[in-house]
């Protein structure tokens, strides 16, 4: 399957994808990104110190891709999981900051523990 559809010009190291078959949005973002994909890119890829794709080569990345209704029920579990580690990151990040003030409290003397 042919991922873009017409050449696009942008700058940097972006590239818009227009796939010729109806895909959902997020599902192509998720296939760009998941195993098959990134092992495909990294032997397409090329420079030494920092690794190049160029569209052009996109053209030969081989993707799975399903019929929509299971497009959609992936991109929902994955948005699911993605949503669920972005808030169990924020629930860490409050955790490490309530324990490093109170490890200050309780190292600097500011609070006390009693001796039983």
């Amino acid at each position: 399957m042919n991922l873009i559809r017409e050449p696009a010009f942008c700058g940097g190291d972006v590239i818009i994808l227009r796939p010729e078959i109806e895909i959902i949005p997020s599902f192509l973002g998720y296939v760009a990104d998941g195993a098959p994909s990134r092992i495909q890119k990294s032997r397409m890829g090329s420079g030494s110190t920092v690794m190049h794709i160029y569209s052009a080569q996109l053209k030969d990345l081989i993707v799975w891709v399903p019929p929509l209704g299971e497009q959609r029920r992936i991109a929902e579990i994955l948005d699911t999981a993605d949503e669920t580690i972005r808030a169990n990151e924020e629930q860490l990040r409050k955790l490490q900051r309530l324990r490093s003030g109170l490890a200050d409290d309780l190292l600097s003397g500011r609070v006390r523990t009693v001796d039983q």
